[in-house]
């Protein structure tokens, strides 16, 4: 029998004890919400569904209201928020077809910190199911990792696995690694951030929705790919809890079992399924989600809830791994490697035979197939029976729209620094190399060479060579003309790991401004915008404020720069006993590289070339890798001026092939940006201006250019032009 749970009329403890018990992740509050939303107690299944879909990772309660501050409309969007991806114009063929970038940004945190392989590789798993699941071809992914001190053992450990993890899924499933970047900082020490980004190419005339039509009723739900288990099993209501040692053991059930071959299966089987629906005609027919948080349940109930359907599910339909699974864990378990359709009846036996005789997915892994486990009907209604018994029956909108919060917010108190006397140390050669030696500067190549970077055959420029990797990602659409499959597009992932700790609002707005920084000094037009927002405890006021402060930084440059956001991710309790990561906003940026620019590197390319520093140098130390190094956070930020980013943007853009390379000025200001340039171009240089120590290590917004000689006074009269310091 499937339990039901007495809270009408229950105290705040008895509830709270009922829930323990059954491990819901729900308040006292949030329960009696529930049952007044049902106008009963709930079932064990339905309490589950609510603690699932109301947790922060899925609902977005404390933020939904926040992310409006966030810019969503754009000239150069196809398919804004709201799908499992988003799509950004590339290219318009000259009979009018547009294709599209599919780009999607999550985050997998906290299964990364309890279980670090297997929550990276599930990741980027996730992450490339958001793309396919549009009917895009996945054709790259990025990382953004952040760790805590890498002296630690416990640190190795988890940054050693977290990279392997990343690999490890990408490598065999055939998805190259393009970009990302990774920073260490204390904050982190005891919950790291993973970051992933995924896109994929597609004709726009075929995108598949995340949605079922308007004449969707009586569609059958078919799920496909592995059988379900209980591995992920409340992995989102996991997401929004705060970590803590004791609890690690129980927590590493909640993170899924990767399989990236069984994904790559999936994914060649489904390419071929989309070219069976087109042939037909039936491909504008059908809808698709990846099965990601809550699994079943929140797949079949986002399918239908937004176009006004209900759904009748069946639980005993659904393939499990083992006998005697609970309906809750059947309906919300997360176990990967797994998407559902919403296909007309009529089409219902050719998928299920495409899948299961065709591609044979019973012999390829063991319990994996294609099921039919519901159908769409009528009526707003979500029901779900499990052995003769309705464990589900809810108004698919009362479970998608969750529990909104509207917390309260309190801005932080920080206790004010004295900052020594750093003259000796800022002309010390020791603090050059010290500087030299941090992870947040030292090139990544011992980790990121065991990325596959170059399968498929579309990378330019690696993340070695250039501050954005280039790519062409129409080069195997075979239906368009040579020079269309060789237009570039450009890819970025940045934000800061320390200035959140002085000021949110400012780390929203370099996170932004850093990101779009590196498309164009790529050589890339950026087009749009992907966040992962990465915060602390929303229930603690001072914490929920960062979070609104980091969104309207945000905002704000965005707008400033004109750009608008295609998808993006919240990521909460980032949190352990010993307080919240620093406050981090996880920005991607995408371009495309006009046909008559060459993607620039950012090495040194020339033996005589001049070498130019675009933007101002405040000596502002505040947030810089030098105070980090030397224990301290300060408080005197660069400036972060929406305006004068645009001018540097425009003169980046303007000067065309001009520029023989161009690095962005990051940790270590321009003294260490010119030495990674050296490094990277295998050329030296000799630099003399007139700044003070500050100056040369303030990590400022700019920009170094190499130009050959002929070329400076141009460059200069452009800066001019756009009131744009240049030296």
């Amino acid at each position: 029998m499937e339990p039901i749970l007495e809270i009408q009329g229950k105290k705040d403890a008895e509830i709270a004890d009922l829930f323990s018990h059954y491990s819901v992740a729900l308040t006292p509050d949030e329960g009696r919400q529930v049952a007044d939303l049902l106008g009963r107690n709930p079932t064990l299944t339905e309490a589950t569904v609510w603690g699932i879909q109301g947790s922060e990772h899925s609902s977005y309660k404390s933020s939904r209201n926040h992310l409006k501050k966030l810019p969503v409309k754009g000239k150069e969007i196809l398919l804004g928020v709201g799908e499992d991806a988003g799509v950004v114009h590339f290219h318009t063929t000259k009979e009018g077809r547009q294709y599209g970038i599919c780009m999607a940004h999550e985050s997998h945190n906290h299964p990364s910190q309890v279980v670090p392989y297997e929550g990276a590789a599930t990741g980027v798993g996730g992450i490339s199911r958001d793309i396919l699941c549009m009917g895009a071809r996945v054709i790259g992914a990025l990382d953004a990792l952040r760790f805590g001190d890498l002296d630690s053992l416990e640190q190795k450990r988890i940054f050693s696995g977290v990279t392997e993890g990343v690999g490890g899924y990408g490598n065999p499933l055939g998805v190259p690694n393009l970009g990302g970047d990774m920073r260490v900082d204390d904050s982190f020490s005891e919950n790291c951030l993973v970051n992933v980004v995924a896109i994929g190419m597609l004709d726009f005339s075929k995108v598949i929705h995340s949605y079922v039509p308007k004449n969707a009723e009586g569609y059958d739900f078919i799920l496909v790919g592995k059988a379900t288990d209980r591995s992920g099993f409340g992995g989102s209501s996991f997401a929004s809890a705060i970590l803590d040692e004791e609890e690690k053991e129980k927590n590493k059930g909640a993170v899924q079992e990767p399989n990236p071959f069984l994904e790559r299966h999936l994914f060649a089987a489904f390419g071929e399924l989309f070219e069976r629906l087109d042939a037909q005609g039936d491909l504008q027919d059908i809808a698709l989600k990846d099965l990601g948080a809550g699994g079943v349940l929140c797949a079949t109930v986002e399918l239908i809830a937004e176009t006004g359907f209900g759904a009748e599910v069946s639980v005993d339909d659904i393939h499990i791994d083992e006998v005697d699974l609970p309906a809750a864990v059947i309906l919300c378990a997360e176990t990967q490697e797994r998407f559902c359709l919403a296909v007309p009846p009529q089409l219902t036996e050719m998928v299920l035979e495409h899948f299961n005789t065709r591609w044979d997915f019973p012999g390829v892994s063991s319990g994996a197939r294609a099921s039919k486990i519901g159908k769409v009907v009528s009526g707003g209604i979500y029901t779900a029976e499990h052995q003769g018994e309705m464990v589900c029956n809810a108004k698919a909108t009362d479970i998608t729209e969750g529990i909104v919060v509207d917390r309260p917010m309190t801005p932080r108190q920080k206790i004010a620094e004295s900052l020594p006397d750093f003259s000796q140390k800022l002309t010390s050669s020791e603090t050059f190399l010290e500087l030299l030696r941090s992870p947040n500067i030292c090139s990544n190549r011992p980790y990121t060479e065991t990325y596959d970077q170059t399968v498929q055959g579309k990378s330019i420029l690696l993340r070695d060579q250039t501050e954005a990797v280039s790519f062409a990602p129409l080069r195997d659409f075979s239906d368009l003309s040579s020079e269309e499959q060789e237009l570039k597009g450009v890819i970025s992932v940045t934000g800061s790991a320390r200035i959140g700790l002085v000021s949110p609002r400012s780390q929203g707005k370099q996170a932004v401004l850093q990101s779009v920084l590196k498309v164009s000094a790529s050589g890339g037009v950026p087009l749009a915008l992907t966040d992962c927002l990465n915060y602390g405890n929303p229930e603690v006021p001072e914490q929920m404020w960062e979070l609104s402060e980091g969104m309207e930084g945000i905002g704000e440059m965005a707008r400033s720069l004109q750009l608008a956001f295609v998808g993006g991710n919240v990521s909460l309790y980032n949190v352990s006993p010993n307080g919240s990561v620093s406050p981090s906003a996880i920005i991607a940026c995408v371009g495309k590289i006009p046909e008559n620019t060459i993607p620039r590197p950012n090495g040194f390319q020339k033996k005589g070339s001049s070498i130019l520093v675009l933007g101002e140098r405040s000596g502002n130390l505040g947030g810089s890798e030098f105070l980090r190094l030397q224990g301290f956070e300060g408080k005197d930020l660069p400036e972060y001026s929406g305006e004068k980013a645009a001018a540097l943007l425009e003169v980046l853009h303007s000067s065309g092939n001009r520029f023989l390379s161009v690095a962005v000025i990051e940790e270590g200001g321009l003294a260490l940006t010119l030495l990674r340039m050296a490094a990277r171009g295998k050329l030296g240089g000799s630099f003399t201006a007139n700044f003070s120590d500050e100056q040369w290590i303030s990590e400022d917004m700019g920009a170094v250019v190499e130009v050959s000689s002929e070329d400076v006074a141009t460059i200069k009269s452009l800066a001019r032009e756009k009131n744009i310091f240049c030296q």
